[in-house]
């Protein structure tokens, strides 16, 4: 799907903001499977045809509730998932920039 998407847009891509983990944890009940599959796994999709297609720009992940924060901060792990996943992408395509940011609190805020 990412493939065809770059496709019509065409190169180059100034960058990628990824914000599929930054609604509130219990947004339209997801399971985990689901989370990984909008979250993990799309991400790294989309990281990796970016990364295929060029050397040079930005890739943001956007997550809520990946981290905890504060004591009793309770983390959804399919997106802590994530974290991971750009530390890797820093090694594996420095060139895109890649950088992970996790809000907390009402998801009305984003």
């Amino acid at each position: 799907a990412f493939r065809a998407l770059w496709e019509r847009v065409g190169d180059p891509v100034a960058g990628v903001v990824h914000l599929w983990n930054a609604h509130g944890p219990t947004d339209g009940g997801r399971g985990e499977e689901e989370e990984l599959g909008l979250g993990l796994y799309a991400c790294l999709a989309a990281l990796r045809t970016l990364g295929e297609r060029q050397r040079k720009s930005r890739f943001l992940v956007v997550t809520r509730d990946g981290q905890p924060v504060a004591d009793g901060d309770r983390p959804v792990p399919a997106r802590a998932a994530l974290w991971g996943l750009m530390r890797t992408a820093a090694i594996e395509y420095p060139g895109l920039r890649p950088r992970l940011v996790d809000l907390g609190g009402d998801p009305g805020t984003l």
